[in-house]
């Protein structure tokens, strides 16, 4: 990687791509180009943005600290200069609270200010695809995003406070669009639990014969008797894709009381 390092002015002297990779990931990249700042050098910075996010099936470590290295050879100011362009503090000035037309999302993470914009927009997108009873638990939602700090798992659905909280830069959360354990299908299972805060069931919804996934036969924590349901929740939206799980999810909806 060393070879890189004769094309960058002193400033940007990183020594390995994670040293890139963490020093953009530090950065508050908004979508809109900053004053102060060319055009390409912003398009190289988020170029970098791109390549540090993109998910591990994608690329494997060497492939991405490759990547990286020789973007970051294409910017030439300083590594200050970048930091007070897109310094985190900027974001003061920006909405924390942003009302979509299917929910209303609050920023209460450490992530910068365009991953929360990008998640917003695609989980509207995905919200908009839902119909019939996935549609139900759209009503009033709110969904916040916070810290590990704040919460190990990817996401959870609060029902003392009726919010939905997703841990964005969780490992855990995948970076496909409707693959399982993406953004999409982690908003989609934890909206089962919501359900189920509505629209409470008289049948037994952790039987035995409707589980699914493993994640469905979790039995050791709370909440783990709704785990299949909120699963069958999930898998029933794409039920082409989830064709192993076709009688579970017929059950699961012949039972279902709206």
């Amino acid at each position: 990687m060393k070879v890189y390092t004769r094309l960058f002015n002193e400033s940007l002297d990183f020594r390995s791509g994670q040293e890139v990779k963490d020093w953009v990931l530090s950065l508050s990249i908004p979508k809109r180009k900053p004053q102060n700042i060319s055009k390409i050098e912003h398009e190289v910075i988020v170029g970098l943005y791109q390549i540090a996010i993109t998910s591990d099936y994608k690329f494997d470590e060497k492939f991405r600290n490759s990547l990286l290295m020789s973007k970051l050879s294409q910017l030439r100011l300083s590594k200050e200069k970048y930091e007070e362009i897109y310094n985190p503090e900027n974001e003061m000035k920006q909405p924390k609270k942003i009302k979509g037309k299917y929910a209303t999302y609050v920023k209460e993470d450490m992530g910068s200010y365009k991953r929360f914009l990008d998640n917003i927009e695609d989980i509207e997108s995905f919200l908009s695809t839902l119909k019939g009873y996935h549609k139900i638990p759209i009503k009033n939602l709110t969904i916040e995003f916070v810290s590990s700090k704040d919460m190990k798992v990817p996401a959870q659905y609060k029902s003392d406070k009726k919010i939905m909280w997703i841990n964005p830069l969780s490992k855990k959360v995948g970076k496909t669009k409707e693959e399982y354990g993406s953004l999409r299908y982690i908003v989609l299972h934890e909206l089962g639990h919501r359900f189920l805060d509505m629209n409470p069931q008289s049948w037994n919804i952790a039987d035995t014969s409707l589980f699914t996934t493993p994640y469905s036969k979790r039995n050791s924590e709370s909440w783990a008797e709704e785990e299949s349901f909120a699963e069958l929740f999930a898998l029933s939206h794409w039920k082409n894709k989830y064709r192993e799980y076709k009688d579970q999810i017929a059950e699961f909806e012949k039972r279902l009381e709206l």
